[in-house]
């Protein structure tokens, strides 16, 4: 595949930049050091540029969780914490383990469930298990919750599930260190193109924060070097059509960065202005091109521009799903009512775990989502369409 517009060089540069802050957890200095690594790229483009500021309450780990099973084999759990989950007593807890069902995780993934009880029957803790992969911190997301969450890997839950289903007592102890941080603020980053344009515009976005364990390089600062490249194209051709780039934090939050912008676009009403979002996640690696998409008007012609694109590599795989998942920042903008799709690149093995790190195959993946990304801000800034809802009918 021939890229004309995009360097890989550039992108290779921005991308491990971003991976060089380190985990870019939301409240932290590495966070920070990556949204200045952002404006001082588009510093550099012709993009008008503003800091979005907005307040949340903070969750900080004081330090790693630890999980042993006391019965009916000593055994040491490697594990993580459910992002805003509470925390234990500083000399930790110990109690049954007693199998109570699945956790929904970000509308994406289903692992199962257990808890910690005490001898009286209160709950001590939750333990949730990955069954695919190593444990991996989640946000709790609308269930935040004031009981200690602890995570485990696939092994693990195998350990547990066969003991359980064997009848076997289990008992458990842990620790889990975290504070709740009031009155904290961050910044999204939003860059501009044609502001004074009266067409609606193109909104595309990345986010920039990662879970506290991982350098994410795949999740996110890939799209994060791709929505870069796009500002420089935007720089080099000076097309006429409306675009901004939104830079967002708290992704790994509940998506509180992309929520909080979203607010303030439906209070001052901006939210007429825009005609679709596009938001990319995770897409330096994987073999297939997934759209996240919704209304399914807009999917069925996300399709159609999907199909016109000449550049897809041999054996892409070009996968929608509908409706498009609670799982990443095009969410709100979906729920606002705005046409919004995810490109996503199908590869999680090594999602929120330390090896999400970097790769120079990577490039390859991201040159392929920019100019894909360029090809469709082409297509729909010339037709400007309105893709008719279920509540557009009802209302006439």
């Amino acid at each position: 595949m021939v890229h004309t517009g995009f360097s890989a060089t550039e992108i290779d540069h921005d991308w491990q930049q971003l991976i060089q802050c380190g985990p870019r957890f939301l409240g932290t200095p590495n966070e920070v050091e990556a949204r200045n690594s952002i404006l001082g790229s588009l510093a550099k483009t012709a993009a008008s540029i503003k800091e979005h500021e907005f307040s949340y309450q903070g969750w900080a780990l004081i330090e790693r969780p630890q999980l042993q099973v006391v019965s009916p084999s000593p055994y040491a759990f490697p594990c993580e914490a459910m992002i805003y989950c509470g925390a234990t007593p500083p000399e930790g807890i110990q109690g049954a383990l007693q199998y109570i069902g699945k956790h929904k995780v970000m509308d994406a993934f289903e692992w199962e469930k257990f808890a910690v009880v005490a001898p009286e029957g209160d709950f001590l803790a939750y333990i949730s298990g990955r069954p695919d992969g190593p444990a991996q911190p989640q946000p709790l997301g609308k269930t935040n919750a004031a009981l200690p969450h602890f995570v485990i890997g696939a092994y693990e839950l195998s350990l547990l599930k066969s003991w359980w289903e064997r009848g076997l007592k289990i008992e458990v102890q842990g620790t889990l260190r975290c504070e709740i941080r009031p009155n904290a603020r961050t910044r999204n980053v939003v860059a501009s193109f044609n502001l004074d344009s009266p067409k609606k515009r193109i909104c595309l976005s990345a986010h920039y924060d990662s879970v506290y364990s991982a350098p994410g390089a795949n999740d996110n600062a890939a799209a994060v070097a791709a929505l870069l490249a796009i500002a420089r194209r935007m720089t080099a051709q000076s097309p006429d059509f409306p675009l901004d780039l939104l830079f967002f934090s708290g992704e790994e939050w509940d998506l509180i960065g992309s929520k909080a912008y979203v607010a303030h676009l439906v209070a001052s009403q901006k939210i007429k202005t825009i005609q679709m979002a596009v938001n990319l996640d995770s897409i330096a690696e994987g073999s297939s091109l997934e759209l996240w998409a919704g209304p399914e008007s807009f999917e069925e012609q996300l399709l159609k521009v999907a199909n016109s694109f000449t550049g897809h590599p041999p054996g892409r795989r070009i996968l929608c799903r509908f409706p498009p998942p609670y799982s990443s920042d095009h969410t709100p903008f979906y729920e606002a009512g705005i046409p919004a799709c995810m490109l996503f690149c199908g590869e999680t093995v090594k999602y929120h775990i330390p090896q999400d790190t970097y790769c120079p195959e990577g490039v390859i993946n991201i040159l392929y989502v920019a100019e894909f990304t360029w090809h469709l801000i082409q297509a729909f800034s010339s037709q400007q369409a309105v893709w008719r809802t279920w509540q557009d009918r009802v209302e006439g």
